[in-house]
């Protein structure tokens, strides 16, 4: 059969697709793809985790309260928010890319763990920081230049990574104690080198307030070790306390005001005897003098006690708890 279309056959093809009466195939897109499909890069991983690792945002989670500290008392002003805003995995030359300069980056080694983790404070932030130590309110606008970091602005960029290196050592103690020390500090990305550039590596991102970020980078390849840890039940983790929110919860507790009362006796009549009581008639209690006698606290009976006298008031003793635990001291409440 002969395949070759004539001229004629050409001429009327072209015109009938010029007026429309021959149907086309649907068109690809100038991106290459057809309508509807849209690329998946099978080798590139660059996901969220954050709640994947519930060790890993326990610890970063402790780690913003302890920098909210640190912060302030470097700063001279309260910092309220500091956040976690998200972690991820992704490749260690995706990360280098992602970041804008100039930028302090600082290795760090996690002793006992055998590799190296990073530190990078971006430009807002370590500027913030040296405008605050020299006097300035830490909060006026500047303009990032592209350039790198005086070695005085190093020298004092570097108290600052410090008290973070400090924190965050302090805060993996939950799950694993660590030992982490500063190793270097870069302003170029090109001479940080702690992983091969297509090793995956985990990045902690962290907002503090207005003044800038940080973010954490540690290679999967040496937490590897603590992959159990990170899948353990973190109920019996221990979690860092807020000082300030616990000096006010007892300065509230010491205040509260309660309602104490002492049953001095019980005794059970008829109605027939309650209705003839005179003035004058005495009621048995079952109660001695040298009894202990329960005391109530908001309506619940919490201690025991004798009776007494204490600078001219009736008083009692507290002798005993509920579960008739002797208390080391003696102890007088006045009678209500």
């Amino acid at each position: 059969m002969n395949q070759i279309l004539s001229q004629e056959e050409v001429d009327a093809l072209l015109n009938g697709i010029k007026s429309g009466d021959v149907t086309t195939e649907s068109t690809v897109k100038d991106n290459g793809y057809s309508d509807g499909c849209q690329p998946f890069d099978f080798i590139k991983n660059n996901r969220r985790m954050k709640g994947s690792f519930p060790a890993v945002d326990m610890v970063h989670e402790v780690f913003c309260r302890k920098l909210r500290t640190t912060i302030s008392s470097l700063f001279g002003k309260i910092i309220e928010n500091i956040s976690l805003r998200d972690s991820r995995i992704l490749k260690y030359k995706d990360f280098l890319r992602s970041i804008q300069l100039p930028a302090s980056f600082h290795v760090i080694r996690m002793n006992p763990l055998r590799g190296l983790g990073l530190i990078v404070l971006d430009s807002k932030l370590a500027f913030s920081f040296i405008d605050c130590l020299l006097g300035g309110r830490g909060d006026s606008t500047f303009t990032v230049e592209d350039r790198e970091f005086t070695t005085i602005e190093q020298s004092l960029i570097k108290k600052l990574n410090v008290n973070i290196t400090a924190d965050l050592q302090k805060s993996w103690v939950s799950v694993y104690p660590l030992k982490i020390e500063e190793v270097s500090t870069e302003t170029n990305p090109q001479f940080v080198s702690i992983c091969f550039p297509s090793d995956m590596v985990m990045v902690t991102s962290i907002d503090v307030d207005i003044l800038g970020a940080l973010d954490i980078c540690v290679p999967m390849s040496i937490l590897e070790p603590l992959r159990g840890k990170f899948s353990k039940n973190l109920s019996g983790m221990k979690t860092d306390v807020d000082v300030n929110w616990r000096k006010m919860m007892l300065n509230q507790l010491v205040k509260t005001k309660l309602d104490l009362k002492v049953e001095l006796g019980e005794v059970k009549i008829t109605g027939k005897q309650l209705i003839s009581l005179r003035q004058g008639d005495v009621i048995f209690l079952k109660n001695g003098p040298s009894d202990e006698f329960p005391i109530f606290i908001e309506g619940k009976q919490k201690l025991r006690g004798t009776p007494g006298s204490m600078k001219g008031n009736k008083a009692i003793q507290v002798m005993n708890d509920i579960n008739t635990r002797r208390l080391g001291n003696g102890r007088k409440s006045k009678r209500k």
